[in-house]
């Protein structure tokens, strides 16, 4: 029997409570948990009731979490709402991680919006990973907000002489069994728009034992269910395989959930799950040729 849930998009700027500029509100857990409606709705699991999330501090190593970025447009983006009411809003963050040097990977979502069919002419991000840089779309997935998440991607390039990868790395693809997925650990990492304080907007954190407990099928194909704690500005985190060697490598990107709750729940659930965008159908896409051709260009691997 085939289940289909209905799923909310992780953008940041529209769902939570914020300062005057578009700035996030300073997370207080006290205000939070004695206020629950102040709670962006989003899943988060743990055995214990408690938050998962961690502040994750720079370690000094190339390839890992320094790979990954916030996502900022530098333009309005449409956006539909509930009620069908069509906006604008540059007031959207979320994030992204780097594959190659120059090559970022994000939701289309959090890049486009709601628009079909976009120009690439009419769309550009600031990307802040150490430093900002400016980059544009390359390639995207087909997505419709209103029908699917698979192809809820965009691959994003910076611009030349701002290849951020050089300085701090990129994150590659974890050649993991597939069938194993259930039982590997897992951790994820991005930022957070309920934990983001406004003194410090560059944040990291993590969730560092999550799992994936399903590959999606049907109107959910080429997803993963996860407990990965997801909130509101991580739409674009990667989820994160530790390598033997110490370097991160991605499987997939977090893209929505099911079903939001103000509670941190104990026990993972399909009801609740989160579901992220899983990466081996995007690279087969294409992406590869590219990450390919950018190595080549920074000298990084020598052509054939």
């Amino acid at each position: 029997m085939k289940i289909y849930l209905f799923f909310s998009i992780l953008y940041f700027g529209l769902q939570a409570p914020s300062l005057s500029h578009g700035r996030p509100a300073i997370y207080d857990r006290n205000l939070l948990d004695s206020h629950p409606q102040l709670v962006i709705k989003t899943n988060n699991f743990d055995k214990d009731g408690k938050d998962p999330l961690t502040k994750i501090e720079p370690d000094g190593r190339k390839n890992s979490f320094g790979t990954i970025g916030r996502i900022l447009p530098r333009q309005e983006i449409p956006w539909k709402l509930p009620n069908e009411q069509m906006i604008k809003t540059k007031d959207m963050e979320s994030t992204g991680f780097l594959i190659s040097p120059c090559l970022i990977m994000a939701n289309y979502h959090s890049v486009f919006g709601t628009s079909k069919s976009p120009n690439t002419k009419d769309f550009s991000v600031t990307f802040i990973a150490n430093r900002e840089a400016i980059a544009h779309p390359v390639v995207w997935g087909d997505y419709d907000v209103q029908k699917e998440i698979s192809n809820d991607w965009v691959l994003l390039k910076l611009e030349k002489n701002n290849c951020l990868g050089l300085e701090v790395g990129w994150l590659t693809y974890a050649p993991l069994d597939r069938d194993k997925y259930t039982s590997t650990e897992f951790l994820t990492a991005g930022f957070a728009g309920r934990k983001v304080q406004a003194l410090n907007p560059n944040q990291l954190w993590g969730d560092l034992d999550c799992r994936i407990y399903a590959l999606g099928t049907g109107l959910h194909r080429d997803t993963l269910f996860n407990d990965c704690a997801l909130n509101a500005g991580q739409s674009g985190s990667p989820i994160l395989f530790r390598a033997p060697n110490g370097d991160l490598q991605f499987v997939g990107m977090q893209s929505s959930d099911f079903e939001k709750t103000t509670k941190f729940l104990r026990k993972y659930s399909v009801k609740h799950a989160n579901v992220a965008v899983d990466m081996l159908p995007v690279l087969a896409f294409g992406v590869v040729q590219l990450i390919r051709k950018d190595l080549i260009e920074n000298n990084i691997i020598k052509p054939n």
